[in-house]
């Protein structure tokens, strides 16, 4: 996958989550000149919601089962089982994430 126009981070760049992250913010904000007044993290992994709770980034999980029940304990503000339900979705974005 070709992300070269989009500003990112990856375990080429740090091994662990949370430096992944704020790297990513970093390049985000030189790309775009600005810093970002919110930021919603998505993801299916406990570690995903451990560096959002690291860095007070919200997240929302996917998952299912004990899974999903294992996010929510971890932090998740929000956890669906799939991206189905694409509006009550993009509902919750918009929710953790209010236009400033």
């Amino acid at each position: 996958m070709c992300f070269d126009s989009h500003p990112a981070a990856s375990a080429d760049d740090a091994l662990d989550r949370e430096s992944i992250m704020r790297l990513s913010r970093e390049r985000a904000a030189e790309r775009y000149g600005e810093v970002f007044a919110c930021i919603v993290y998505v993801g299916d992994g406990v570690w995903d919601a451990l560096a959002c709770r690291a860095l007070d980034i919200p997240f929302i999980g996917i998952a299912s089962g004990e899974r999903a029940a294992r996010l929510a304990s971890e932090g998740a503000v929000r956890v669906f089982e799939d991206y189905l339900e694409s509006d009550l979705f993009l509902e919750s974005l918009h929710e953790l994430a209010p236009a400033v």
